[in-house]
């Protein structure tokens, strides 16, 4: 089993070069710890945001724009502290009532985010 270090070495790294949706991380710690509930499995993805954002990751969300020939999305950070981005996490996460799917909470990202169209 991977550790939360382990998959949050790995999550950095992505997010230097992509966007990572908090969908594939609680992927990843339900394939990691499949023994966990939902509520564990929260609690170990919260923890792993923790460690994404003590390694200088930002959290945030897509807004839709317009544009003259076809929508575009933007990326807004959250600019919530720490705790209060990871109480918000929870807050959302238990209003859906289940685990998220792509796009439906947040993303991770590095502090200059990738360039480029989102795929």
């Amino acid at each position: 089993m991977s550790s939360l270090r382990d998959l949050a070495r790995g999550f950095a790294e992505e997010a230097q070069r992509d966007y990572v949706d908090l969908s594939r991380v609680v992927a990843a710690v339900r394939e990691a710890a499949p023994e966990l509930d939902e509520g564990g499995r929260r609690d170990a993805v919260l923890a792993l945001v923790a460690l994404l954002l003590a390694r200088g990751l930002v959290v945030g969300t897509f807004r839709q724009v317009s544009a003259a020939s076809a929508p575009d999305w933007v990326f807004e950070r959250w600019p919530d502290a720490r705790d209060e981005l990871l109480a918000r996490l929870r807050r959302d996460w238990e209003a859906l009532g289940r685990d998220p799917e792509e796009g439906e909470l947040a993303w991770v990202v590095a502090p200059e985010p990738p360039m480029g169209p989102i795929e």
